[in-house]
């Protein structure tokens, strides 16, 4: 019965999902606009104008093409806890790279809206095309399993990171870096409703060094 309840309310993702397969372009640039319009009055957004609201073609000539050098410094004050630098509001959540390119990690903020509309809602579309691809499969039926590396202090978080029911609050306001790849902030951020949903298993401490 709950799984049939589970299974049609995630269905309901199907007219979405079909959508923007028909018409990437439309859905592109009012995701565009979206996210121009919700930065506008950050420092980021006054520099280059997101006010404007203008189209793909005008962000390629106004902004620069940057690299992580060149953000750091932006990037930094976010670590530190400065609002309304990138995104609106404070960063807590910072995804911590593996340091391939130049032998240094490099953390990428991470905010509650990209975990909303990019993780959270492609598990929910994957779960949906999955319960449309295979009827007969109690896809729901069984808890998923996730390796999740550990978040771990760092120059600017000293203390270790809020418990995860103070994520479902939205209450946590210290600063935690974590791979994201690995589930490590996935882990700490996931929804409240999917807690009983999930088996999860954390990878040594020490494995966290390597990140």
């Amino acid at each position: 019965m709950i799984d049939s309840i589970i299974t049609w309310a995630v269905q309901r993702r199907l007219t979405a999902i079909n959508h923007f397969r028909s018409h990437p372009h439309e859905v592109q640039r009012e995701l565009l606009r979206g996210l121009l319009h919700t930065a506008q009055a950050t420092e980021w957004g006054q520099r280059y104008g997101f006010a404007d609201a203008f189209d793909g073609r005008e962000l390629a000539q106004r902004l620069p093409v940057s690299s992580y050098e060149d953000l750091y410094p932006a990037i930094e004050r976010v670590l530190k806890g400065e609002p309304n630098v990138l995104w609106p509001g404070q960063v807590t959540w910072f995804a911590k790279s593996s340091g391939t390119t130049n032998a240094r990690s490099k953390y990428i903020p991470v905010t509650r809206e990209s975990l909303d509309a990019g993780h959270y809602r492609a598990g929910r579309d994957m779960v949906a095309l999955a319960t449309a691809l295979y009827p007969s499969e109690r896809i729901l039926g069984a808890k998923p399993c996730l390796w999740a590396a550990r978040t771990a202090p760092t120059l600017f978080a000293p203390t270790t990171p809020a418990p995860a029911s103070a994520m479902c609050r939205r209450s946590s306001c210290r600063i935690c870096p974590g791979g994201l790849s690995s589930c490590a902030l996935l882990r700490w951020s996931w929804p409240c409703w999917m807690s009983g949903k999930r088996k999860l298993s954390a990878l040594p401490a020490t494995y966290s060094t390597s990140m």
